[in-house]
């Protein structure tokens, strides 16, 4: 959902293993299903979705051979052309992960086989070419960017920066005892991780050191952040904390 409150899915349909999406306008009904992929590009699945809040929205998503591709465009404007962002494996492993800020800046993250990869999205709509930022695969990735173009990527028990105009560091060790989980940003530039276990930190960009955390809540099911608060699914239970 973007500021305005327009919502949009996207899914995979049944025929040709295409990928698809829906867009619900503020105060209105869900509007018809757009296609976002064709088997052309290979056989959709494990789709992840990012919206900022003025409105941007991506669509990244592997194909039946671990290949990553994006699609780039708006809540109300429609989608490009899927781009390809990088060739896989064939170990069917990837879930990528993707964040967009309102420039149109993104990051995108996956494990593979043969490890970590993840890329960045310039304001202009260019992918850059995938960078390796771990050599061991994770069944956890996860990303997120700000407002000035400030991304992390988190996977397993690590993290990686990539700070605007930079390029992506390499891998830290999460805090002690925290692996897995969620990340997210706001445009300022807040940025709150919590681990699989509901243990929240905040902190800034470039951050290496994450502070104290909230104390596990329990199970991890879903992070959100919007300007001053985080939200938190955890244990069963909604918690919101105030962020700055």
């Amino acid at each position: 959902m973007d500021g305005s409150g327009n919502a949009i899915a996207a899914w995979v349909g049944f025929y040709a293993d295409a990928s698809h999406y829906a867009v619900l306008r503020a105060g209105g009904g869900w509007g018809p299903a757009q296609t976002l992929s064709t088997y052309v590009q290979g056989q959709a699945r494990n789709l992840s979705l990012a919206v900022s809040p003025n409105g941007n929205a991506i669509v990244a998503y592997a194909t039946n051979h671990d290949a990553i591709w994006a699609v780039s465009g708006s809540v109300s404007g429609g989608f490009s052309a899927p781009v390809f962002v990088g060739a896989g494996d064939y170990g069917n492993h990837s879930a990528p992960k993707v964040a967009v800020d309102d420039a149109g800046q993104a990051s995108l993250a996956w494990s593979e086989s043969s490890g970590i990869h993840a890329a960045t999205r310039s304001p202009g709509g260019t992918w850059s070419a995938p960078v390796v930022l771990a050599s061991q695969s994770s069944s956890s990735v996860a990303t997120a960017i700000d407002g000035a173009g400030n991304a992390i990527a988190v996977f397993g028990s690590s993290y990686s920066w990539h700070l605007a105009g930079g390029a992506w560091q390499p891998a830290a060790a999460l805090p002690a005892g925290s692996a897995g989980g969620l990340v997210v940003a706001d445009p300022a530039g807040t940025f709150v991780y919590a681990d699989s276990g509901g243990n929240a930190f905040t902190f800034g960009a470039g951050a290496t050191a994450f502070g104290t955390g909230s104390g596990s809540r329990g199970s991890l099911d879903d992070l959100k952040i919007v300007p001053g608060h985080a939200v938190m699914l955890a244990g069963g239970a909604v918690s919101a904390e105030p962020v700055s």
